[in-house]
């Protein structure tokens, strides 16, 4: 005997607090239990940043080292990362 499968759709609204967690469902056939379904869930969402870039001088001398440094921290799956440019030349951290 052949039967199609049965699809039983489930709805819930990820957030960050679902990542990491076990998804798990069970199967039970006259209340008792035929097995267990679970997998990780990867939850992505956009890391929430608060930066700040702190500068020794805003007014520079032509042709010495500028230092410059930038605080942030972040949450997010996966985590950010962060890129400074001058113009449209990337610097690089030191």
């Amino acid at each position: 005997v052949t039967r199609r499968p049965t699809e039983v759709k489930f709805t819930f609204r990820a957030s960050k607090e679902h990542h990491g967690k076990v998804l798990a469902c069970k199967f039970v056939q006259d209340e008792r239990l035929i097995e267990w379904k679970k997998t990780n869930l990867s939850v992505f969402y956009k890391a929430a940043v608060d930066s700040e870039v702190q500068t020794l001088k805003r007014k520079v001398r032509w042709n010495t080292t500028v230092q410059f440094s930038i605080s942030y921290s972040d949450v997010g799956n996966p985590s950010a990362k962060h890129f400074c440019r001058i113009g449209s030349r990337p610097l690089t951290d030191a």
